[in-house]
């Protein structure tokens, strides 16, 4: 269930270790533990028990909502930015709401299958250019796909509710040779004087290389049945602040608002599209030898490009067309799906359109 929110750390060291070298350092202590030591540590496993009897106490729930809260400060350009992410889940939905400096976007996973803004697709370069002027309104459409994003692949119900995420660092562990170069605190654990079932477990971790510091400090809220808050800032000598804040709640009557399936268009759609512009692109060259010699013949007869200079330029190039209205039509297939140009004459010029 934590797996989301751990990525914040990770994001944080990588920021620590682009940006060491521009400032010198000024003195401060640092925590001491190695990496290793610091997962060998008693309070790394008590926190991880607490972490375990949490995913253990969610998986049996049936609604969860995280809301978490970002923010990026820098002081030597000035620099800020700011962003929420809502995350909505049951045993068989989940709706994701990420806002980044007032504009928000909403994304779905329904029954295994993801639903997100099909602009998404496009601006990754998953989708062939143009292809936006086939789909009206494209802005506004959503992509159905069996295929979950990346961007969505850790947030999925089944790792929300799996009583196997148990682990606050676990995401760590693939990037060791990354936390060697970090030391560690040991991890402080703090009972709420009026509700001693309510823990706080905090640790830092701090960079400290060729003279610049990074620190990042984690606070973990556990108020009796699962973690309900966790709490990530970083501290650097080079003016960089970061923070990332996160309530969970345990909602059993929660509703998930779908998408409008009117606004929705499937993987198979975009799939066929692409499949026929592919198909189009394989007739360029023959409609445009079609215009050009149907050109010729017009000159040659003194008269004016006609519909009937398109037939016969196609005849004497050996190429199959469909006679239409005021042109021609070509038709080829891409991996059995059919793209289509066709040829008119608009005020006696050739105009090509896919068709």
């Amino acid at each position: 269930m934590q797996t989301w929110i751990k990525k914040g750390i990770i994001l944080i060291s990588a920021a620590a270790l682009a940006l060491v070298g521009l400032s010198p350092a000024r003195a401060e202590s640092t925590p001491s533990l190695t990496f290793q030591q610091f997962l060998a540590s008693d309070g790394y496993k008590d926190l991880m028990e607490t972490s375990a009897a949490s995913a253990k106490y969610i998986s049996t729930q049936s609604g969860l909502r995280m809301t978490m809260v970002n923010s990026t400060v820098s002081t030597p350009d000035g620099m800020s930015s700011s962003g929420s992410t809502v995350v909505e889940a049951t045993k068989t939905k989940l709706k994701l709401t990420t806002t980044t400096e007032g504009i928000s976007s909403t994304s779905w996973i329904i029954d295994g299958f993801a639903y997100y803004p099909a602009i998404t697709k496009l601006m990754n370069g998953e989708m062939p250019l143009g292809i936006e002027k086939r789909i009206p309104d494209v802005n506004s459409k959503y992509l159905k796909t069996a295929t979950i994003p990346d961007f969505m692949g850790t947030m999925t119900p089944e790792k929300i509710f799996s009583e196997t995420d148990s682990g606050i660092m676990d995401s760590l562990n693939p990037v060791g040779e990354i936390m060697s170069w970090f030391t560690f605190s040991e991890v402080t654990k703090t009972a709420d004087v009026e509700n001693p079932e309510k823990i706080t477990y905090e640790f830092k971790m701090a960079l400290t290389f060729l003279g610049m510091t990074q620190s990042l400090t984690e606070g973990v809220v556990f108020n009796g049945d699962y973690i309900s808050e966790l709490n990530i800032s970083s501290d650097s000598n080079f003016g960089q602040t970061m923070s990332i804040s996160a309530v969970i709640e345990v909602v059993n009557d929660l509703v998930i608002q779908e998408p409008d399936m009117a606004t929705v268009i499937t993987d198979e759609t975009i799939t066929r599209i692409s499949k026929q512009m592919a198909a189009e692109g394989k007739l360029t060259s023959k409609a445009s030898a079609i215009v050009k010699k149907a050109t010729t013949l017009a000159k040659q007869a003194k008269t004016a490009l006609a519909s009937k200079h398109l037939v016969s330029a196609a005849t004497a190039l050996k190429t199959k067309v469909t006679k239409i209205t005021g042109g021609v039509k070509l038709t080829t297939t891409y991996q059995s799906v059919a793209g289509s140009l066709c040829i008119r004459i608009v005020k006696a010029k050739a105009v090509t359109k896919n068709c």
